[in-house]
């Protein structure tokens, strides 16, 4: 991996991400579980909440104080203005409300709301987040409730966060054409401070959707299609136990476009080797070796070498692993036999095809492409 790889995976401060975000809540004689962290002796409201989607019967209480949720959220602004002394439900001899959310959802937008400031901060240094690494599964919990309580500010820096990993400008930051996908989205999780799994892809496209973030579709939807199929059909749980799964339509986008990459992939490997096997011009200092390197490889097996997960892979980085776990060349591999000149040729080529690919990757989804792309 390249230096700036080996510098971004450096040991980092603490951060929210390893401090205790999801503490174990306290059970209550009432049966009612008091949360371990947002539980304020001097708080002036109870929040319920039920503790997952697959246990609504169970209810995690948050003690908490009116005045910031109010002076965050007009919807909980207007709910507190609404309210009678006396009336209502009590817990704790504090008034309660039930809210619909799930525990784990309320406690992270909790969190951002009460906790440090660092837990959304997006200081940067020659591009890169500094010191505060946080989880994608976090920031989209505190986007989508921050967004629900129009708790605009705090939604806008979630979401914010999250679409710098996704922005076509911002992305191309982290996307090498040098390296496998594996090491270029490591490099986009470092770079962004983002804890970030192949499964959260399918909830990246619905907050695309629900905050309005068309340029953020591309990406995510093209990560969409790198999952296994009953994932991409079914969808995935979130840690609460919700179901995150693309809409119909998203769906079929999805479908329609992972056999144009495929076949794309696969040109892509193809138009390098004719281009090195041509490639026996003036500047070639062995042209017998490599006339045969380029055979070797235009005569090898591609269809390894050219599923999705390679449509912004240079051709020379294109492996697959072995039964053993080993990295096993591809094709394209025996052609760094050539002489530097037929070499450096080829890696422009593909290089170029790269750059084509990302180009087209929002017409693969929306024929009429999105505006802004790259």
């Amino acid at each position: 991996m390249s230096s700036e790889s080996e510098a971004l995976s450096q040991p980092q401060e603490e951060t929210p991400s390893n401090l205790d975000l999801n503490p174990e809540p306290q059970e209550d004689s009432t049966g009612v579980t008091r949360d371990k962290e947002l539980w304020f002796e001097d708080g002036t409201i109870v929040l319920l909440a039920p503790a997952g989607a697959d246990d609504a019967t169970s209810l995690v209480a948050f003690r908490v104080y009116t005045g910031i949720l109010a002076s965050a959220s007009p919807v909980f602004r207007d709910l507190f203005a609404v309210a009678q002394p006396g009336d209502g439900e009590f817990f704790d001899d504090c008034p309660a409300v039930h809210l619909a959310e799930t525990a784990g959802a309320l406690r992270s937008f909790l969190t951002a709301l009460l906790g440090p400031s660092c837990a959304l901060a997006t200081t940067k240094r020659n591009n890169r987040v500094l010191g505060h690494t946080v989880s994608f599964a976090w920031l989209a919990d505190v986007a989508r409730t921050a967004h629900k309580y129009q708790a605009d500010q705090l939604a806008d820096a979630a979401i914010g966060r999250i679409a710098e990993l996704f922005l076509p400008r911002e992305a191309r930051l982290w996307i090498n054409f040098a390296g496998s996908w594996t090491e270029q989205i490591t490099i986009g999780r470092l770079l962004y401070g983002i804890e970030f799994r192949s499964e959260d892809a399918i909830e990246a496209v619905n907050l695309a959707r629900l905050f309005d973030r068309p340029l953020m579709l591309p990406l995510a939807l093209y990560m969409c299609c790198l999952l296994e199929p009953s994932s991409l059909r079914n969808g995935v749980k979130r840690k609460d136990g919700v179901l995150e799964r693309l809409t119909d339509d998203d769906f079929a986008r999805c479908m329609r476009a992972i056999p144009s990459m495929a076949k794309e992939s696969y040109a892509h490997m193809q138009r390098t080797l004719e281009w090195a096997g041509e490639g026996l011009f003036k500047e070639c200092t062995q042209p017998y070796k490599c006339k045969l390197a380029a055979k070797e490889a235009a005569t090898s097996d591609l269809s390894e070498q050219t599923t999705i997960h390679h449509l912004f892979v240079r051709a020379d980085q294109r492996v697959v692993l072995a039964g053993s776990g080993l990295i096993r060349y591809g094709p394209a591999h025996s052609l760094k036999w050539a002489c530097g000149p037929c070499l450096v040729f080829r890696l422009k080529r593909s290089t170029d095809l790269c750059c084509g690919a990302w180009r087209k990757l929002p017409k693969w989804f929306f024929n009429e492409g999105i505006e802004g792309w790259c």
